[in-house]
């Protein structure tokens, strides 16, 4: 199969995949009034990850950089790549790779002081967004007071408890994930930061440990891609491109099937996408 057909193959699964979900998500929005915070939170990721890949889908075609010229410049569409990759990780990280919902509820509120972190530390917020920053403030606190109330339910030493304070008391807004560690009696006796750069092998094994240095080689403005730009030919076009989509198969795919873990009916949905010839999509582990 040449790269041309595999990236025609691959976008017309994606269409398939996208739609399907859209149908499902519309499905998810009419009944999440009834939804826990947490699950109406998990739809509102798949919405985001639907956006991403549709943008991804739409740049591909090529860009106008002029009335008579046009382009495709994969690398810009890695960015986005990796967007989706941070939020599968952050997803199976909070809601999937925990042993217990007690720890899952930790990872939760840390993951929520550290995304309001972001606007507490905002300098000169404006007038009216200054009754909004002082309601956030309280909830940082009670977040922080739940998570206290979590730790005094679990088997956990000294120290893991300290390193858990420690996550959600500093003022950073930095996201990352976080692993329990536990004894052989079953106590928890580490609460380990997991950085992206070193999350692939929690998410995805060893032999791809190295996936998100890629993405990060191509987003930041490094030297090696600048070379790479200027010596994009159609051959590493498609190349880029075949790459960018296989990321995206197997990347929506862990999400989605994530997703239909902890939300109700999750499987009914899961085995609807599955079973309408998604050839790409099943192919990613579900069990």
């Amino acid at each position: 199969m040449n790269q041309e057909y595999a990236i025609k193959n691959f976008i017309k699964e994606l269409r398939l995949i996208i739609d399907n979900q859209i149908s499902i998500m519309l499905d998810f929005s009419s009944k999440c009034s009834s939804y826990s915070l947490k699950e109406q939170t998990a739809i509102s990721l798949l919405q985001m990850t639907i956006s991403n890949v549709c943008s991804i889908m739409q740049l591909s075609k090529g860009i106008a950089i002029s009335k008579s010229f046009a382009i495709i410049d994969p690398i810009s569409l890695i960015p986005l790549l990796r967007t989706i990759y941070e939020r599968t990780y952050m997803f199976h990280n909070i809601f999937i790779e925990p042993e217990t919902d007690i720890e899952k509820n930790i990872l939760f509120n840390i993951w929520r002081i550290r995304g309001l972190n972001n606007r507490k530390n905002v300098e000169n917020t404006p007038q009216k967004y200054k009754k909004k920053a002082e309601r956030e403030l309280t909830i940082i606190e009670e977040l922080k007071r739940e998570i206290d109330t979590f730790i005094e339910q679990i088997n956990i030493s000294e120290h893991a408890k300290s390193q858990i304070v420690k996550a959600y008391s500093n003022d950073s807004s930095m996201t990352e994930g976080y692993l329990f560690i536990y004894d052989e009696s079953g106590k928890i006796t580490r609460f380990e930061r997991i950085s992206f750069s070193k999350s692939p092998k929690f998410l995805l094994g060893e032999k791809l440990n190295k996936i998100y240095s890629l993405l990060s080689l191509n987003t930041h403005p490094s030297y090696l891609s600048v070379l790479q730009f200027k010596d994009m030919n159609e051959n590493s076009i498609n190349s880029f491109l075949k790459m960018i989509f296989e990321g995206i198969i197997i990347y929506n795919g862990i999400f989605f099937r994530d997703l239909c873990n902890i939300i109700p009916e999750g499987n009914v949905y899961l085995n609807e996408l599955k079973n309408k010839g998604c050839t790409l999509f099943n192919k990613i582990e579900f069990e």
